[in-house]
């Protein structure tokens, strides 16, 4: 397990009591006995092998004598043990729990804001038509209601059919604007569908729409609690902005 790249250190240590009557050598070689400890995680004890290699001090012997007669080090045999190490340095066990935690928040965010692909939205198709099958060959048995055709999915399934030039309704329309709304929040996805249809009526660049769609998407960052959105009128805006871009474009 890799260790620690730090070590805590106290401001004051050079004026902390008999810390400020030692040597440089010992003082330089209690630090790098903290040092040592933290990198190796062990907890505040050292093997003379390992001091031997991490400390350049000269005469390691001598400083370890003052270190022990202070009593900032105790000789245990072959090893050093540092008897404070623990006060003020993370342990072993701690650090495997911070780590673990780390890991835990980095999972946890990696699933929150994983990527809508088109992939994903035919994979919820392909599920959606499996249960609807499933439901016909058994029909005393009721489908789950799916979250892909919520009513709120349904309303911005209509925005993007109604507003989008060119949109070409398919069963795809409803997984990629469910995934949409689970990473942007309704409001988001709202903006995002009259930004796409605001574009779209100016320049007609894009064929493929619900892969459009599912790229913007990605290409905006998830929806957090302190994050704010547009409101009623900037929404009404950009429809009406929409809607004009729309009729000057026919209009050409």
């Amino acid at each position: 397990m890799k260790g620690l790249d730090w070590i805590k250190v106290s401001t004051n240590i050079g004026v902390d009591g008999d810390i400020e009557h030692m040597s440089d050598a010992a003082f330089r070689t209690y630090i790098e006995l903290l040092a040592a400890s933290s990198a190796l995680l062990s907890d505040g004890r050292v093997v003379q092998r390992d001091a031997r290699k991490r400390c350049n001090t000269r005469r390691l012997g001598n400083a370890l004598a003052e270190l022990s007669a202070s009593g900032h080090v105790i000789l245990d045999g072959d090893d050093i043990v540092l008897p404070k190490y623990g006060k003020w340095q993370c342990t072993r066990e701690e650090v495997e729990d911070l780590r673990a935690k780390a890991r835990e928040r980095v999972t946890a965010y990696r699933q929150r804001n994983k990527a809508v692909t088109y992939d994903d939205c035919s994979q919820n198709v392909r599920e959606q038509s499996k249960s609807k099958s499933q439901s016909k060959s058994n029909p005393s048995l009721s489908p789950p209601i799916s979250p892909s055709f919520s009513p709120l999915v349904e309303k911005l399934v209509g925005l993007c059919r109604n507003k989008v030039p060119g949109w070409k309704p398919n069963d795809k329309d409803y997984p990629t604007v469910a995934l949409g709304v689970e990473r942007l929040g309704e409001r988001g996805m709202e903006d995002l569908i009259m930004q796409l249809a605001t574009y779209q009526a100016a320049t007609n660049k894009y064929t493929a729409l619900q892969r459009t769609l599912a790229n913007w998407i990605n290409r905006e960052k998830p929806l957090t609690e302190k994050q704010t959105t547009n409101t009623d009128d900037e929404i009404d805006k950009l429809a009406r902005m929409t809607d004009e871009a729309y009729e000057a474009a026919h209009a050409r």
